[in-house]
């Protein structure tokens, strides 16, 4: 049985907003199958469980003469209404993701378009100025490939997300086509200012981008949505996993979380397989998925007839099996969520720090002073964005740090040779002595600066052990020199 949260299942909701919401009408056809996989960046094969399901549930007529009809018909006061109740239970979600998008993206689509080849330029200019598809679909073609020359899949699957959430649905309904037009003016100034290597007013001009869309939702609900709704107001939620059925991965970042926070002592033995179950609410053949996947990565070690035990820090990495697949892609979840993380926190860190009372921040201090006395300094930036997933001012950071926090654990087996790498207890007093007196500017460069060392050190390793992380060290580290 398929989740709401599967891909197909996310497209065919998708298509019936469209439906409801006017964008195609009694008679009108979608566009082929193979048309909408390169319009939404899906395989075939998900648009076609998608038009299958709008077919049973009576929205379209599938032939092969003549595609995907539309056979249900709304009258204008029903589309209107279906207007209404759609924007006005997201509201809180969308402003609140509109107001996220510049901290959350601006620098890493900076970073993105300095990796831009002019070849990869020319291709982008082509789809700003693309006229013959939906604005909706032709915004979710731009955007993807502002971020795609920096090759992170999970990057990828929060942008394309987050347009499926939002772009589409507003770009779909909003009429003020000259306004849509204007913003694709100023992608193709974000273009020329590439070409020309101005980065500078390149970054201004993509915060202005972000500020543009934000304006038009405002405006647009200032001038369009007046109606009240008895229904429950829909949240923005993001799962970093493509499937549902990866529950043991989930499993996996909760027990790796409960070794980092000393819940099982290095040398006992986790809970057998029934214990484990019944604490975790999963089945058993999860947890023993999950316990493979721990003695992969080097957290576990199995011994016949007494059970999975707990190993040492310092033996994590010499019992992880770097030749696996899955241990290779977790690894690679690691490395591409803490990218992400590193290129937007400076200024996630600094709004946060900001947004925080004066006990949360006492709180944070006393926590960082304990890492210190207790010679843990190399955790000192991950607790500064675990107080961001806490106390970030805007709801959609605080959920993508928060799934973007948890990959961070399946670095566990680099622990070891992280911790080693530089030496940071200057940097932790640092960043006390800048939180006693406020200076929340400075805090946010030392945590992107400790954020930059573990993902070069991260980096360096993987890639010495033959692993490719994709990570331009170099551009990473330009905004920090």
């Amino acid at each position: 049985m398929k989740s709401n949260h599967d891909l197909q299942n996310v497209i065919y909701h998708m298509l019936v907003t469209q439906i409801k919401l006017g964008v195609y009408h009694f008679n009108d056809h979608l566009p082929y199958i193979k048309e909408m996989s390169l319009y939404l960046q899906v395989a075939p094969e998900t648009i076609r469980y998608a038009y299958n399901k709008l077919k049973d549930n009576h929205y379209i007529s599938l032939s092969k003469n003549t595609g995907a009809k539309i056979i249900i018909e709304y009258s204008q006061d029903e589309i209107q209404n279906h207007i209404q109740e759609f924007f006005i239970t997201r509201k809180d979600a969308l402003i609140d993701l509109s107001q996220s998008m510049q901290p959350l993206f601006s620098h890493i689509q900076w970073l993105s378009l300095k990796n831009a080849s002019e070849e990869s330029l020319n291709e982008l200019e082509q789809l700003i100025t693309k006229r013959e598809i939906f604005v909706s679909y032709r915004a979710i073609h731009i955007f993807l490939k502002l971020f795609s020359f920096l090759k992170n899949d999970i990057l990828i699957r929060l942008i394309w997300w987050i347009y499926i959430f939002y772009q589409i649905p507003f770009f779909s309904v909003y009429k003020e086509i000259s306004i849509l037009e204007k913003n694709g003016y100023l992608l193709l100034e974000i273009v020329r200012l590439c070409r020309q290597q101005d980065w500078d007013k390149l970054k201004i001009a993509i915060d202005k981008s972000h500020e543009q869309i934000h304006t038009n939702l405002m405006q647009f609900y200032k001038s369009h949505i007046h109606y009240a709704s008895s229904h429950e107001k829909i949240a923005f939620s993001w799962d970093v996993y493509k499937r549902n059925e990866q529950k043991q991965y989930s499993l996996g970042t909760e027990i790796i979380q409960d070794l980092s926070r000393g819940n099982y002592r290095e040398g006992s033995f986790l809970p057998s397989l029934d214990s484990l179950a019944i604490q975790k609410n999963v089945s058993v053949s999860t947890v023993r998925r999950t316990l493979t996947l721990l003695r992969q990565i080097g957290a576990v070690k199995s011994i016949n007839g007494v059970g999975t035990q707990i190993l040492p820090i310092n033996k994590i990495a010499e019992n992880c099996d770097f030749s696996q697949n899955s241990t290779k892609k977790r690894l690679s979840d690691f490395v591409q969520s803490l990218y992400i993380l590193t290129n937007s926190c400076q200024e996630i860190v600094q709004l946060t720090l900001v947004h925080m009372d004066e006990s949360e921040i006492n709180q944070l201090i006393i926590l960082l002073e304990k890492l210190r006395n207790i010679h843990r300094c190399e955790l000192a930036a991950y607790s500064v964005l675990h107080y961001v997933v806490k106390y970030a001012p805007y709801n959609a950071i605080s959920i993508i740090y928060s799934q973007l926090f948890e990959q961070l654990l399946w670095g566990y087996p680099l622990r070891s040779i992280m911790k080693v790498l530089h030496n940071i207890t200057i940097h932790i007093d640092t960043l006390i002595e800048c939180l006693h007196i406020k200076d929340f500017n400075h805090c946010s460069h030392i945590v992107e600066r400790l954020m930059i060392n573990d993902l070069i050190s991260a980096s360096q390793y993987l890639e010495k052990i033959g692993l490719t992380t994709h990570i331009d060290i170099h551009t990473t580290n330009l905004k920090s020199k």
